[in-house]
């Protein structure tokens, strides 16, 4: 106990220079707290993304509208050119429209949605799954009004997932059964199908789908090393079949490798944040060690003189800066971590906590506390007690 007070009160006779030091600790163990939870935060859900767009790595082709109809693909054509060229994949062909639905046979609730015209290979092709009836199949009929729907407009139909009752409602003023019901897709920063939520899809073959022009192919490719060979293969196709019709090609294999390239960046960022966070805190902490020992000279000396030797006088400036790192490090945790907290709510990120975060902020700004003082302690050795003592 008397250690303690000992330790406390050689804190307290430096109050403003203790003051300085706690608060840059406390400050770069707050920041570093923050940078820490931020690049686990954003690297982590990047890193899903990437592995998700690895599972579902596909071609995209989206032909460009035209009113011509040699630069256009029908249904017809993608039927008798493009489907043979990849029938060992999954491949789909698509129509994107806005329609009005009405929401009640009355007619007197609605809403506008996106509606895809596709095929019964859609389902695969974008790696969607049902959460509850069935997708359409390939001998489905061209008189069947079936349509799957996503998660958002089955609850604004109220449709219970475990409801065996069949749900019908108004398509472009005709009534539609609803055949099955698209599970909740989640929103991303890079690859995101959050909009199949608000999604009817209806069958091509109920839209006149001989003449129907297509906006989007899409190829399915189990392994992502493949999709330079298959995005030549497409282009290829297309340039000998459909030399008028204009295109883009999207690659989420080179979506994937852009999320590689942004995670290195912001490891980067986040590492020279915490690099200048720490720095400053070393140099405030060393200056104001040199200072005390300045200030305390001739505490030191009349210690050094009256029998304690430079080891024991080094021991307990070190035991004050422990103590002032601790109480400092401690605090400036917790304020990381709230501040982190409020930040990421705010961003309306997804937060969950991990405790490594705090901790390793702790014990490394610690650290780096007790090795700042090594160099200004080195200078215990050199005062002379004897001069010391004859400042007095």
């Amino acid at each position: 106990m008397h250690k303690l007070r000992t330790i406390i009160k050689g804190i307290l006779s430096q109050r403003t220079r203790s003051m300085l030091s706690g608060i840059a600790t406390l400050c770069a163990t707050a920041i570093i707290t923050c940078l820490i939870a931020f690049f686990y935060a954003t690297t982590q859900q990047m890193a899903d993304e990437m592995r998700t767009i690895q599972k579902n790595t596909k071609i995209v082709v989206h032909l460009h509208p035209s009113e011509q109809r040699q630069s256009q693909i029908t249904y017809q054509d993608y039927l008798t050119s493009v489907r043979p060229a990849f029938k060992d994949r999954a491949i789909a062909a698509s129509k994107k429209t806005y329609v009005h639905v009405y929401l009640d046979d009355k007619k007197r609730s609605g809403d506008y949605f996106e509606q895809i015209a596709c095929d019964h290979d859609y389902l695969l092709a974008h790696n969607l799954s049902l959460s509850s009836g069935r997708f359409f199949h390939e001998s489905e009929f061209p008189q069947s009004p079936f349509v799957v729907i996503g998660y958002d407009v089955a609850k604004k139909l109220s449709i219970d997932e475990q409801s065996s009752d069949p749900v019908s409602f108004f398509v472009a003023k005709q009534s539609h059964d609803v055949l099955g019901v698209i599970n909740k897709q989640q929103d991303k920063f890079f690859y995101g199908q959050n909009n199949a939520n608000r999604t009817i899809y209806t069958h091509l073959k109920t839209h006149h789908a001989n003449l129907l022009a297509l906006d989007e192919i899409t190829v399915q490719i189990s392994n992502p090393q493949e999709s330079e060979r298959v995005s030549d293969q497409v282009r290829l196709l297309l340039r000998e079949k459909f030399p008028n019709v204009n295109y883009q090609i999207t690659d989420m294999s080179q979506t994937a490798k852009q999320i590689q390239d942004y995670i290195a960046k912001i490891r980067f960022v986040l590492l020279a944040f915490g690099c200048i966070s720490t720095l400053v805190a070393s140099i405030n902490i060393t200056n104001s060690m040199y200072a005390i020992i300045s200030e305390r000279f001739q505490e030191i000396g009349i210690r050094l003189a009256i029998g304690a030797t430079a080891t024991q006088v080094k021991r307990l400036l070190l035991t004050e800066t422990l103590l002032l790192a601790l109480v400092s490090s401690a605090l400036g945790m917790v304020l990381g971590e709230l501040s982190n907290m409020i930040l990421i709510k705010y961003l309306n990120w997804d937060y969950t906590w991990h405790i490594f975060a705090g901790p390793v902020s702790f014990i490394m700004m610690t650290v780096v506390c007790l090795l700042s003082c090594y160099a200004p302690l080195l200078r215990v050795d050199k005062i002379n007690p004897i001069h010391a003592i004859q400042r007095v």
